[in-house]
């Protein structure tokens, strides 16, 4: 099976993040016709489980990345080409790539 945004999701973690250990647990994809969103679920060296999102809508590549203390996890809309974290304390951040 191939995975979308795989070598995206690595080349984040060791330039981005510069972390070289880290075990990926979950890899969920998601499509709407030729858009496509993909969420990588990781833990780090220290077990902490962390997420980002790769997505490909409206001819556009983005990363988003939701951070706190609420168990954030990001959430893509491709009704309305926007993402959102889960909980309202997260600090999303969105990269055009």
């Amino acid at each position: 099976m191939q995975v979308p945004f795989l070598e995206d999701f690595i080349n984040y973690m060791e330039d981005e993040l510069f972390l070289t250990e880290y075990k990926l647990t979950t890899i969920e994809i998601y499509n709407s016709g030729d858009d496509v969103a993909v969420e990588f679920i990781y833990t780090n060296q220290n077990e902490i489980e962390n997420t980002v999102m790769f997505a490909r809508a409206a001819g556009k590549k983005y990363s988003i990345s939701c951070d706190g203390d609420c168990g954030c996890r990001e959430i893509y809309s491709f009704d309305t080409n926007s993402a959102s974290c889960s909980c309202d304390d997260c600090v999303m951040i969105i990269i055009e790539r």
